[in-house]
């Protein structure tokens, strides 16, 4: 049986000489997946590097904080927290993160899980959720960052994309041609009542969220249309 040609040829990443057939090399050649992977995470961070220097230069700071520069939005900081300037961010759904890669193994920090340590002045327990009270998570000022659990986090939220209504917790229901006012609490649904008025049912969600979550319930704007 006729022995398959093997070429050495080395590995373009850490220079080991890795053995591959003829119609296998390239000009990239790699010895493992793993030198695969970091060769292209390096290039990519390196272009976004390069494109957050270019919206750096371009940006137009505030006067009372700083914006730091991501490939879409930029995100709020105080001044007291400058020097993260100097790290590349990139934005995953308004929330800042970067990428530390030590010894092929990579580590994510979030801006407002770092503000809020410095904050503290200690590192955040695993179940301990940094909350944006004003629900912008590009806000990573420090007044606008507070300690929630889990729950208190999921509380402060907008409202949903299903919502017709235009108020939080109220819903109409075309059986009873009236609104119905409603709250969640540990996966429950709890009804409020029956009202003709959106807004009466709005005014009862947010008295229902006070009374239950306190400062972390997120409350309608009454007299929206």
């Amino acid at each position: 049986m006729r022995k398959a040609i093997r070429l050495s040829i080395p590995c373009h990443r850490c220079g080991t000489i890795a053995q591959r057939r003829p119609n296998h090399v390239s000009k990239t050649t790699y010895c493992s997946r793993s030198c695969a992977s970091t060769t292209l995470a390096e290039a990519a961070s390196a272009r976004f590097r390069e494109q957050a220097q270019k919206n750096r230069q371009s940006l137009v700071q505030p006067d009372d904080h700083l914006l730091i520069p991501t490939l879409t939005e930029p995100i709020h900081i105080d001044f007291e927290d400058s020097d993260l300037c100097d790290y590349t961010w990139t934005n995953m759904r308004g929330y800042a993160r970067r990428r530390v890669m030590r010894n092929r193994t990579t580590k994510i920090y979030t801006l407002h899980r770092v503000i809020m340590e410095r904050k503290l002045g200690r590192p955040l327990e695993q179940w301990e959720q940094v909350d944006h009270e004003d629900t912008d998570p590009t806000n990573c000022r420090r007044n606008n960052l507070r300690l929630a659990t889990h729950l208190q986090n999921n509380l402060n939220h907008g409202l949903r994309s299903d919502n017709k209504s235009g108020y939080k917790g109220v819903w109409f229901d075309k059986n009873l041609n009236k609104f119905t006012a409603y709250i969640r609490l540990n996966g429950t649904r709890i009804h409020l009542g029956v009202f003709v008025d959106k807004l009466e049912a709005a005014v009862a969600y947010d008295s229902a969220a006070i009374q239950l979550f306190g400062n972390y319930a997120n409350l309608n704007i009454i007299g929206r249309d």
